[in-house]
């Protein structure tokens, strides 16, 4: 099935995200005139007057969006190049502010280091993300720290807490913190 056939996904959350948000195009990181931009590529539900699902979407400011929508500075693979990586930023960042949401069957993820580094890396001092020790050796489990149920483990102390992190904070000390309660425990003495 296309995406052209599945009514389209439209998120008034998702669009007003972007308000204080900053440019997700790689290397800029500007906060000003920041709108979220849909993709251009009909695999994404593009038509000739119809936006691409908001789901498709980037973070970018006015000089990335006119960019990729009429510049020609590029070729059109390099913008859908730029495109989809902003894009794949953009969506980390929904994940992390709690409008993009994955239910787990178990309600806990199971992330690599490098996946729980980089939500923390996209997460803000007002939205944190809360990292817990896995059963599975590698892995911990990482997810925003703001939801009810987190909220609750954080408050009872539980013993799997690794820490409440965000991107203002020493992410090599993350990193070693993360790593050092993810290792299976020595054996013996």
């Amino acid at each position: 099935m296309s995406l052209q056939k599945i009514p389209m996904v439209r998120s008034k959350s998702i669009r007003e995200a972007a308000e204080g948000e900053i440019c997700t195009w790689p290397g800029c990181g500007s906060p000003h005139g920041v709108v979220l931009a849909h993709s251009n590529m009909s695999i994404h539900g593009k038509a000739m007057k119809q936006k691409s699902h908001d789901c498709f979407a980037a973070f970018l400011c006015n000089n990335h969006h006119w960019l990729y929508d009429k510049g020609t500075g590029m070729s059109q693979s390099d913008k859908e190049w730029h495109f989809m990586r902003a894009m794949s930023k953009t969506l980390m960042r929904l994940i992390v502010l709690g409008i993009i949401t994955i239910n787990e069957a178990d309600g806990m993820s199971q992330d690599t280091i490098e996946h729980a580094m980089m939500k923390i890396e996209y997460a803000r001092p007002e939205s944190p993300i809360a990292v817990f020790k896995s059963n599975q050796d590698g892995h911990v489990n990482a997810m925003f720290a703001d939801t009810i149920k987190t909220k609750e483990r954080i408050a009872r102390c539980d013993p799997d807490l690794i820490g409440v992190f965000d991107a203002t904070m020493n992410q090599r000390h993350i990193r070693a913190m993360l790593e050092q309660a993810s290792r299976p425990p020595a054996i013996g003495g």
